[in-house]
């Protein structure tokens, strides 16, 4: 199976040079713009990989780990995740979880980010009570 899939994909990959040989009229030109395609491709996946494992990228997912573990601990609902995680985004914490440990934080947030303060004070009591 897999080489009746590798064949195919080469037959398809013949029949495309061979279009662009007939369009552009020369076999060194349409090489040359597969080598430049080619080369625009690996520069889009070294772009990605270079985002996706960096230092900060690893820290943002780890941070995200660690305040999603904190809000299951303390069972908090969907509803109730998403307001302490606007209040770390109005705040601009990049450690989210901080908000659960420093009262201050969530203090601040909640007087200054024009949240809706039935929930703040629902969540201020889950969280601190």
């Amino acid at each position: 199976m897999v080489l009746n899939v590798t064949s195919q994909a080469g037959e398809t990959i013949r029949q495309l040079h061979q279009r662009l040989v007939d369009n552009v009229g020369s076999e060194q030109v349409a090489q040359a713009i597969e080598g430049g395609v080619a080369l625009f491709i690996l520069l889009l996946i070294l772009i990605y990989l270079g985002g996706r494992f960096s230092k900060s990228a690893r820290r943002r997912r780890s941070s995200g780990r660690r305040f999603r573990e904190l809000a299951r601990v303390n069972r908090l609902p969907a509803g109730e995740r998403q307001l302490l995680l606007a209040m770390a985004r109005h705040l601009e914490l990049d450690e989210p979880g901080l908000i659960f440990v420093r009262r201050s934080l969530f203090e601040t947030a909640a007087r200054e980010g024009g949240f809706k303060e039935d929930r703040v004070d629902v969540l201020r009591r889950e969280l601190f009570s």
